[in-house]
């Protein structure tokens, strides 16, 4: 017989005994409670009291904080609500609510372990049972399918193992990704992706893109499964077949990435500084930056940007401000400064977004990927 979440997760706060499989669902402690948001490990996601399931993070009053980049953030007690979880893209509606909140947050995104370096192309939200301590794509469902048709998380569990062609003694609550579970990590990844672009569709109907994501699982390539890279959605109609992708999408080398962000972390950049001449801060090859199908370069320099300049190629802020940063891409080549006319504006933190259009050479579709480095810009020259 199955335990519901809610019982077991109670039993292990109070007692703090050790639970069979079926406890997976529950991760409490001495040193609080931790709850663990995936499809791949999502940085920086909200993680928030939702009452309807429905409308995402958009009351500052249900956010309960912003997960690490193990997907994770530990409460000081068990929430006595459901638990819900809210990527953030910038400039979309849930991290606005956030950055309104505090202007800490205004250049907050979420990542995905999956493809790290990268920000997320929709916004979604992920729902969890009361008291269950695991937020995923599975999790999801449960919830939805409990919403739908009105019935008890037994019931709506029976049906996602199903869907799935699980086992009934399944765990929906497992953590997939520490598993190495692949076939269910993919069909966590399509069903993310799949839900950000039509959110309304997947709410209504979520068992169909269960089916239609399984299908779709059974006919990828293995090397293609574990490739995080290789990306799909499907469209929930089970009467037609999707169509599987030709190739990975481009992705971003994390250890390129990681090498800029440290020479922008090194700018010492002060709210009026001028300068008598134009000058050049750092440059920074982009040649391995963007990468295809896991390993190979990109060698479409043309194709890479940045993208939110003005004409001047001076950095523009969320508001389309232009900050006094000069940014811009030449033979494969970043270069970081500033004009002799410019003067630095601002204070807080800022974002440099680098994007590359990119052609497959296999099915000619294009492709783009998004690389965002960040910036501060202090109050004055005391300013620490």
């Amino acid at each position: 017989m199955k335990k519901t979440v809610l019982a077991i997760s109670v039993i292990a706060f109070l007692t703090g005994c050790d639970l069979d499989s079926d406890s997976s669902s529950s991760n409490t402690s001495s040193s609080g409670y931790t709850v663990t948001g995936f499809d791949g490990y999502l940085q920086n996601a909200v993680v928030y009291i939702e009452k309807d399931n429905k409308s995402g993070f958009s009351d500052p009053s249900e956010f309960m904080g912003l997960t690490d980049e193990s997907g994770t953030l530990t409460l000081d007690n068990t929430p006595s609500e459901k638990l819900s979880l809210q990527t953030l893209v910038l400039g979309e509606p849930a991290q606005k609510v956030l950055a309104g909140m505090d202007r800490k947050y205004e250049t907050v995104y979420t990542t995905d372990s999956d493809r790290p370096s990268m920000p997320l192309d929709n916004e979604y939200t992920l729902h969890t049972t009361e008291g269950a301590a695991v937020i995923s794509p599975l999790t999801d469902l449960i919830v939805l399918k409990m919403e739908n048709d009105k019935t008890d998380v037994d019931t709506a569990i029976d049906s996602i193992q199903g869907a799935l062609s699980l086992p009934s003694d399944s765990d929906l609550y497992v953590d997939f990704i520490d598993n190495g579970d692949n076939k269910l990590h993919k069909t966590a990844q399509i069903l993310a992706d799949s839900k950000a672009k039509s959110p309304d569709k997947y709410q209504s109907n979520p068992r169909d893109f269960v089916l239609d994501a399984k299908n779709a699982v059974e006919k990828i390539s293995d090397d293609k499964i574990s490739d995080p890279n290789y990306r799909m959605t499907v469209d929930g109609e089970t009467v037609t077949e999707d169509k599987l992708p030709d190739s990975s999408d481009p992705s971003v080398n994390s250890d390129v990435f990681e090498s800029i962000q440290g020479k922008f972390n090194a700018l010492n950049l002060t709210n009026g500084h001028r300068v008598i001449s134009p000058v050049t801060f750092f440059e920074a090859d982009l040649t391995d930056l963007f990468i295809d199908n896991a390993d190979n370069p990109i060698t479409l320099l043309n194709g890479i940007e940045v993208s939110n300049t003005d004409s001047n190629y001076v950095v523009l802020d969320k508001n389309d401000k232009r900050t006094g940063l000069v940014a811009y891409v030449m033979d494969g080549k970043m270069r970081v400064g500033m004009n002799s006319d410019d003067a630095i504006e601002g204070s807080g933190d800022y974002i440099v977004t680098v994007s590359v259009r990119y052609e497959g050479s296999i099915d000619y579709k294009i492709r783009t990927a998004k690389a965002l480095f960040s910036f501060s810009i202090k109050d004055d020259a005391t300013s620490q």
